[in-house]
């Protein structure tokens, strides 16, 4: 797997030490996390206190940039983003997420492996649409995470092949803190991360598989 656009660059203005990079990269993330997470002790209503949640990504974004701009002095494109032709690839990111979903979906209720049921009455538009928007938010905060930067930062020191299985390893590794986590989520999430790699990795657009992941 030849380098990418993004990882061209980063291999280009990444100089600092790879393992420190990512430890100190995850302090940050953890670091900024907890500080906004002390607000949700007060917050009573469940859906409130996940918007809110979801929201305060964008202040994990600004740490990231912060944190790749001024510590690893790498530039936005080495990060896979660019603004060129945004509502596009977020929409081709959203409908191959939709797409792939909704498959999931089908084949369940077809197989009869799940029942549903809906009443429009019992939802929450203003929940759903800032729900929306809220995973959009942290859909991209990982990706730019686990994508835009450890990927990059791995595949610019050795190889795209080990960018994408170590990313991946500290993707599916986040994710075993979330509660209630099982062998097969974990298993699952490894494998999501694989498919969000090579959607970064083919597309160079963190905008692209952030709304991928988001949907």
């Amino acid at each position: 797997m030849k380098p990418n656009k993004s990882i061209t660059l980063t291999k280009q203005e990444f100089d600092r030490p790879l393992i420190l990079s990512i430890f100190l990269l995850l302090l940050v993330f953890f670091g900024v996390q907890s500080v906004f997470t002390i607000p949700t002790f007060f917050i009573s209503n469940p859906g409130v206190k996940e918007i809110y949640v979801l929201f305060t990504n964008i202040f994990i974004i600004g740490a990231f940039l912060l944190f790749s701009k001024k510590y690893e002095k790498r530039s936005l494109q080495s990060l896979g983003i660019t603004f060129a032709n945004l509502p596009l690839n977020m929409l081709i990111g959203w409908l191959l997420g939709l797409l792939l979903i909704s498959a999931v979906f089908v084949i369940n209720l077809l197989t009869n492996s799940i029942s549903t049921s809906f009443n429009a009455n019992s939802i929450s538009w203003i929940y759903v649409v800032s729900a929306f928007f809220g995973y959009l938010v942290q859909g991209t905060m990982e990706e730019i995470l686990c994508r835009g930067i450890i990927m990059n930062s791995v595949a610019s020191k050795y190889n795209v092949l080990l960018g994408i299985i170590v990313n991946t390893l500290v993707f599916s590794l986040l994710h075993g803190l979330n509660p209630s986590i099982t062998f097969l989520a974990l298993a699952n999430i490894f494998f999501a991360g694989l498919l969000f790699s090579l959607v970064f990795y083919l597309s160079d657009n963190i905008f692209l598989v952030g709304a991928f992941h988001a949907a």
